[in-house]
């Protein structure tokens, strides 16, 4: 008699457990749903949204959605197991939700465990120092990189410097606050410390169209207009004995790179 009252008891949670495990009623947390997490999957950038009860997982760059997805248009959820079940056919339809806070979301898709951010630019950040083998803090040292580190020059005296005997090196860097110039910014600084020589930095951004074009009269392979100016490269110039030659432009995609700069 004990026992077939254990049994009854073991059977009554069974049920109740099971009435859990497959009830998709709860509602996802707002933090989760509040906005969009961004991926970067074989360098494009994916979205998935929660918003108003709707699922999407599609490429930020033409919109089209992720593989196997396109038909899942709606979910459920079950706060109790922290799984999402898309209201599709395909396979991968239960979304396990591992971790989040307001600045990430693991979550396991299809087999693949994956991290998304709030922001795109924040998925780009960890794409970067993940693939750099870098640390949180060497990547804010490199985004927090200094022009004052240089000797800062006006057209004026590029202008001088063109005229006076001897070769001086002088660069045009920009301003611009991405990875790419902070990349190409900390080439600059470590290839002048090789030479062990100054080099004189002319910020773009100082400069009018006005000014550009007598640059361009100096070297044609800068531009004469700022809109088509490239601002991913910084080009490094030998200014003096009246020449302005191109010595390279330094465009680097890795912190390795950018550390153990050398010229061509």
């Amino acid at each position: 008699m004990k026992q077939n009252i254990i049994m009854i008891v073991i059977l009554i949670a069974l049920f109740f457990f099971g009435l859990l495990i497959y009830d998709f009623s709860d509602e996802l947390d707002d933090t989760i749903v509040r906005h969009d997490w961004y991926r970067l999957e074989e360098q494009k950038m994916t979205i998935i949204s929660f918003k108003d009860g709707k699922f999407s997982y599609y490429y930020e760059e033409n919109n089209l959605p992720v593989t196997l997805y396109e038909l899942c248009l709606t979910y459920r959820f079950n706060r109790s197991i922290n799984v999402i079940k898309l209201n599709c056919s395909v396979k991968g339809n239960k979304l396990y939700i591992s971790e989040f806070d307001a600045e990430k979301l693991i979550i396991t898709i299809d087999g693949e465990e994956k991290m998304f951010y709030h922001s795109s630019v924040a998925a780009t950040e960890a794409n970067f120092i993940l693939n750099n083998e870098m640390t949180r803090s060497e990547f804010e040292e490199l985004m927090n990189f200094d022009l004052t580190r240089y000797s800062l020059v006006t057209i004026d005296e590029v202008n001088a410097l063109y005229k006076t005997k001897g070769v001086k090196f002088v660069a045009i860097v920009n301003q611009g606050q991405t990875i790419n110039n902070a990349l190409n910014l900390l080439a600059l600084y470590n290839y002048t410390n090789k030479i062990n020589k100054d080099i004189q930095v002319l910020v773009i951004e100082d400069l009018s169209n006005n000014e550009l074009g007598k640059l361009n009269k100096l070297n044609s392979s800068i531009a004469s207009d700022l809109k088509d100016y490239d601002f991913d490269k910084i080009p490094l110039f030998g200014v003096g004995d009246k020449k302005f030659e191109l010595v390279t432009n330094i465009n680097v995609k890795t912190y390795s790179e950018a550390k153990n700069y050398r010229t061509p």
